[in-house]
């Protein structure tokens, strides 16, 4: 069975983010070897401070990758789909959802004169309302007993809805066509596989 990614946009963001932190921790390392210190004090701050939060920062995003829900792999087949984050696996059949929907999850950038949504895909046991949707990404990460996502491919929702049960397939159905009309240059690229 393949797993996919829960997120390709979002671990595309934080591995660039890891290597920009590693870059910075050469850096500093290098200043701290390479520089003649007078006293110890200069030594700590300007160079030992610096490399002590860099590798922090590294292990925190190493942390969140490990553990938060949209780094985490998904697979799927005639049953249902299974979530994996973690260690952590969760199982859902198709049958157990009564919702099914396409929502944009905004990525815009401050000050941009473009906008670009990511597309989810989710699954829920219960109806989620506006506000819940606004803020999906932090319910999405909470609530897996009762919801399965993962960022839209296109490619994957046609394989996906011969599985679905009637009603949710028709819906999806509908969504994935409206999304695919509706989507601009930017939301094509973040949304690839």
């Amino acid at each position: 069975m393949h797993r996919y990614n829960v997120s390709n946009f979002s671990k595309t963001v934080h591995i660039c983010a890891l290597l920009f932190l590693a870059i910075g921790l050469s850096i500093s390392i290098s200043f701290l070897i390479f520089v003649e210190w007078e006293s110890a004090l200069p030594m700590i701050m300007g160079g030992a401070l610096p490399s002590l939060l860099i590798i922090w920062g590294i292990y925190d995003v190493i942390r969140v990758i490990r553990t938060d829900a949209i780094f985490g792999k998904f697979s799927y087949n005639r049953s249902g789909i299974t979530l994996f984050v973690g260690s952590k696996e969760y199982h859902h059949k198709w049958s157990d959802f009564q919702y099914a929907d396409i929502i944009p999850v905004s990525v815009d950038s401050v000050g941009s004169k473009t906008y670009a949504n990511l597309y989810v895909v989710y699954f829920s046991t219960r109806y989620l309302t506006f506000e819940e949707k606004k803020s999906f990404m932090s319910i999405g990460r909470k609530n897996l007993n009762c919801i399965a996502w993962f960022q839209y491919r296109p490619e994957l929702i046609s394989e996906i809805i011969q599985y679905l049960p009637s009603q949710l397939a028709d819906s999806l159905r509908a969504k994935h066509m409206e999304v695919q009309e509706n989507m601009n240059g930017l939301e094509r690229l973040y949304n690839k596989s």
